[in-house]
């Protein structure tokens, strides 16, 4: 079956790393994919905002080196891409604070493409393989997303394997991603699939569908009350942090896994370290997956997983996709191994949609979204939001002076 990836914390930037064609994924780039397709153009006034206030709220963290000298070969920038927004003043908005640099605006891969040899650094980008080979003095990206999978792995039919272009293992050029910003839909996302999984309601809507209800048809078993029951996050960052937070809310007992130093949440009552999740996950009465797709986490979820889980767990996946293996996923939700499942899913070459035949839409107990997770139309954190030009806004400032930068991507890691 199709290896299906779910780019939940990674917006676009997993569709790069699909196929040579850009499709629907150059979205992405005109910024306005997270709010469902190409939006109207707009004229809106752009307010300065707070950036201090924005990267105390997410826990952004500086470099410990300047751009001159994480760099290597680093000067003033010249010419620099932008993957603009709807917002027709976006580009003067960010020149403003770029004086002496031209910021070129794109809209297309042809535009990209006619650009790209002689740009210094992109804005707003997923990163590309081919991005290295293009641009010729190409030092800085600071993407639209968070994983750099875009430019790190290579997929050989269902292997998928991770080669670190060479400029950004030996230095020559760096990578800034989005940590945090689309922290909170995503998390409020994967508690609301755990939640109407727990309770039936997926169940009642096939019923509403029919225009008929049968109460007897609802298993006890799927209406759950959640406090006291024993969630695992599989990923501690900021998407599972939050998934923690909100858990705890609700009276459950967290655990987590995490391949971090980071101190433990208040809201979590054990972190293991990855090596520990064949233990733990069987502890559990529901999974939420939110690590990044690395080669120690593609298909992390398999057979031999799923018959670790407690019967009738549930499975919720926000992170990339491929941590989970498709058609193992659906034989454990036929066998009732699985309780049910929650997929924020899109096909890496057709975004939002799979093949009608596709075994996934005959998944008992099954619920997905087309990749909405991040969607968020009434916070900063939407696409086009001013969280995420606030934060390129301030990279491109300090990367032009050579001062340190915020939310630099560890390669070897991928986030």
């Amino acid at each position: 079956m199709k290896h299906h990836r779910i780019p939940g914390i990674a917006f676009a930037a997993a569709l790069f790393a699909a196929a040579p064609a850009f499709g629907p994924a150059w979205a992405q780039i005109a910024g306005t994919a997270n709010l469902g397709g190409p939006q109207p153009m707009v004229s809106t006034p752009i307010p300065d905002g707070d950036f201090a206030a924005v990267a105390k709220r997410l826990g952004l963290v500086e470099s410990a080196k300047p751009a001159r000298e994480l760099i290597k070969g680093w000067q003033k920038p010249q010419k620099i891409l932008v993957g603009v927004d709807n917002n027709t003043n976006r580009l003067a908005w960010l020149q403003a604070a770029a004086p002496g640099v031209k910021l070129v605006a794109v809209r297309t891969p042809e535009e990209k493409a006619r650009e790209i040899t002689d740009a210094d650094a992109l804005l707003r980008m997923p990163c590309r393989r081919e991005d290295f080979a293009a641009a010729r003095k190409l030092r800085w990206i600071q993407q639209g997303s968070v994983t750099i999978a875009g430019c790190s792995e290579v997929t050989e039919h269902t292997t998928v394997r991770q080669e670190v272009p060479r400029q950004l293992l030996d230095g020559t050029a760096v990578i800034t991603n989005l940590q945090g910003v689309l922290t909170r839909p995503l998390a409020e996302h994967a508690i609301a699939m755990m939640m109407a999984l727990g309770r039936g309601l997926d169940l009642n809507v096939l019923q509403q569908a029919k225009r008929g209800f049968d109460k007897t048809a609802i298993p006890p078993g799927r209406l759950w009350v959640f406090e006291g029951r024993t969630l695992l996050v599989v990923g501690l960052g900021g998407i599972g942090r939050q998934v923690a937070q909100l858990a705890h809310g609700l009276g459950m007992n967290v655990i987590a896994t995490d391949q971090s130093d980071r101190p433990k949440p208040d809201t979590v009552n054990y972190v293991g370290r990855p090596e520990e999740l064949p233990a733990l996950v069987g502890k559990a009465d529901a999974v939420v997956l939110a690590v990044p797709l690395t080669p120690q986490t593609h298909h992390l979820f398999n057979t031999a997983m799923f018959a670790r889980m407690k019967k009738g767990a549930l499975l919720i996946n926000v992170a990339s996709g491929g941590e989970v293996v498709s058609a193992d996923l659906v034989a454990a939700l036929k066998s009732g191994q699985l309780g049910g499942a929650g997929l924020d899913l899109a096909d890496p070459a057709n975004p939002s949609r799979l093949a009608p035949n596709d075994p996934l839409f005959s998944a008992p107990n099954l619920i997905m979204s087309p990749e909405t997770a991040s969607h968020a139309i009434d916070t900063t954190a939407a696409s086009g939001g001013e969280d995420m030009w606030l934060i390129a806004r301030e990279n491109l400032k300090r990367y032009i002076a050579g001062d340190k930068l915020y939310s630099v991507v560890d390669p070897r890691r991928g986030w």
